[in-house]
């Protein structure tokens, strides 16, 4: 079997990778959190590619290291000498010390947009420390931190590559907006690599809200074809279940009869969106929610177009990107009316 065709990012300065990206490319999401050998054989041969700077593997959401995955990564590494920091690992930061002799282990404290500080923290504050494991001993928070960041940015982009600027105004379905285009999030679904990378950060954000909302019964809810992608997703990440809602859209007279069914009642829904603009979609959720006896706690979407408190919503709604949708893309204009 080929290995899959994985997708660093490298700058001047270091080398990214997301470990948990590099487990979903080998072996699917069957065990998306255990790094098995032919991961760990490919993870090796990163390590050993010949590039001099820093290599940085984010170990976030990987808990466990299957029998002899290890054994050609601290060969390589020790081949190499290559300076190598394995962030966010407190998961697997025993198998790792164990394993990685001289390396040196530190605790920091919010080094990181990744985890998307902020939130009010309670119980979990201990969530905002976390280990560094390396063999390196100088410059490593800020390295670290331009990593994660970078990968934010990353997303960014992928973001903005969804917009399609049309060339003239014309109302959204949904929407008593007029637009010069529109964003379609399929554009990051059909490429494995970013639609991989959005779904592995946003699950950090809804990591987040689920820890501070900590709902009794927790579902996921989607109500678009291209949002469950995502969705779907989240919900294999975190062993939730999830409700995919076709034909309930404005253009759409009735939802099928049958999911209106109240044999099942009091979910507490976190809602996946991909872009939100006037809020339709979100009333068309939180009525779904109703006829099920139900509500909607949270809502995560990629981007917005306003400010998520701007929508009004007794709904904690947020965003994977903070910035809006005319930032993300300079090119978007919404407007009421015409001119």
């Amino acid at each position: 079997m080929m290995n899959p065709i994985i997708e660093t990012t490298i700058t001047s300065d270091f080398e990214y990778l997301r470990l948990q990206f590099l487990i979903w490319r080998c072996n699917g999401l069957q065990s998306p959190s255990k790094l098995q050998a032919n991961a760990g054989q490919l993870l090796a041969d990163i390590i050993a590619n010949e590039n001099d700077i820093p290599l940085i593997i984010n170990c976030s959401k990987v808990t466990s290291i299957g029998n002899y995955s290890l054994e050609s990564v601290v060969q390589k590494i020790k081949e190499t000498k290559r300076i190598v920091y394995f962030l966010y690992s407190s998961g697997i930061g025993e198998d790792l010390r164990k394993e990685l002799i001289g390396f040196n282990t530190l605790a920091v404290d919010s080094y990181s947009k990744t985890y998307f500080v902020g939130f009010d923290k309670g119980e979990n504050s201990h969530l905002e420390t976390d280990s560094i494991i390396t063999n390196a001993s100088k410059d490593i928070i800020e390295v670290c931190k331009a990593a994660t960041d970078n990968e934010i940015k990353k997303v960014k982009v992928y973001l903005s590559k969804c917009f399609k600027n049309d060339g003239y105004f014309s109302r959204l379905k949904s929407t008593p907006i007029l637009t010069n285009g529109v964003f379609n999030a399929r554009k990051i679904i059909s490429k494995p690599n970013s639609f991989m990378q959005t779904c592995l950060l946003l699950n950090e954000k809804a990591s987040y809200v689920i820890n501070n909302s900590k709902p009794l019964k927790a579902r996921i809810l989607s109500v678009s074809l291209r949002a469950s992608a995502f969705a779907g997703i989240i919900g294999q990440l975190n062993k939730m279940d999830v409700e995919i809602v076709d034909h309930m859209g404005p253009k759409y007279k009735l939802l099928e009869n049958s999911k209106l069914s109240f044999d099942e009642q009091d979910f507490e829904y976190l809602f996946i969106g991909d872009f939100l603009i006037g809020g339709t979609e979100m009333k068309i959720a939180n009525t779904y929610a109703h006829f099920k006896g139900s509500i909607i706690k949270d809502a995560i979407f990629l981007a917005s177009l306003f400010d998520p408190k701007a929508y009004a919503s007794e709904i904690n709604i947020t965003t994977l990107i903070s910035e809006s949708l005319t930032i993300i893309n300079d090119e978007v204009v919404y407007k009421l009316f015409e001119e």
